[in-house]
């Protein structure tokens, strides 16, 4: 059983709302060589299809937290320009595809959705794993640095997909009623995705990078009603109506 951190669940609860890339970057890259851990999300609802498990299902998908991910650390004992190679990520974070059962794929329209930071896959076949790429990142000593690499959080309304639920550790579920008939039982989610956008921070500088199980306690069980639509973040659900919100 891992340990949670219940005042990182705190903080999280108490991250502001940002709106478009550069509210965000702005905030979490701070001023002054200060950065802050992360920050909730206006962002659009997008509608289309998710690959889980077994088929398509139509999603609704929205962006709702930005957060920083530690990615490495250097030393730099002198006064010179130093270049460190840094292991980033590409598609899925790490946290995310290591603590998941199912095969999960966001098709290539997905990637039109993102609000801030552009998303690291640029394949047509869209997002369905997680990789490792080699960055240079230059800097100058001496001094002690870490390195983040900007993720973004989505929840994603599957329709039809509730009996999956087992298949996550964090999930809700619930039953789409139309007409006094119980049509389907719907999965709601949590996916972390990377961005290309890293930063540079002086040791004194740095954050304490936020847990993926913290996130997912804070954002999806206790910071949105589900079956309901409200909390930290909401799902858009006139999405399907919307030409420029589906893919």
């Amino acid at each position: 059983m891992s340990f949670i951190d219940k005042e990182m669940i705190r903080t999280i609860g108490d991250f502001p709302h940002k709106r478009g890339a550069y509210e965000i970057e702005s905030y979490l890259y701070g001023f002054d060589g200060k950065v802050n851990p992360g920050c909730w999300l206006f962002g659009d609802t997008v509608y289309g299809d998710m690959y889980l498990v077994n088929q398509n299902w139509g999603t609704y998908s929205t962006p709702i937290l930005a957060y920083l991910e530690y990615v490495g650390m250097a030393r730099v004992p002198s006064s010179v320009t130093h270049t460190e190679e840094v292991s980033t990520v590409e598609g899925y974070s790490r946290s995310f595809s290591s603590s998941v059962e199912a095969e999960i794929n966001l098709g290539a329209g997905f990637l039109g959705s993102v609000v801030g930071g552009k998303l690291t896959s640029t394949t047509t076949e869209g997002i369905s794993n997680s990789s490792s790429r080699t960055r240079k990142v230059e800097m100058e000593g001496p001094g002690i640095f870490n390195f983040y690499q900007m993720h973004m959080v989505y929840a994603h309304c599957v329709t039809g997909a509730g009996n999956f639920s087992d298949f996550f550790k964090y999930a809700k579920t619930k039953t789409y009623s139309k007409a006094g008939r119980e049509d389907r039982e719907d999965l709601c989610i949590l996916t972390s995705i990377a961005t290309s956008s890293i930063i540079t921070v002086a040791a004194e500088n740095s954050v304490k990078p936020l847990g993926w199980d913290e996130i997912q306690e804070a954002a999806l069980m206790k910071g949105h009603d589900f079956p309901g639509n409200g909390g930290r973040w909401i799902f858009n659900y006139g999405a399907y109506h919307t030409p420029g919100n589906r893919y």
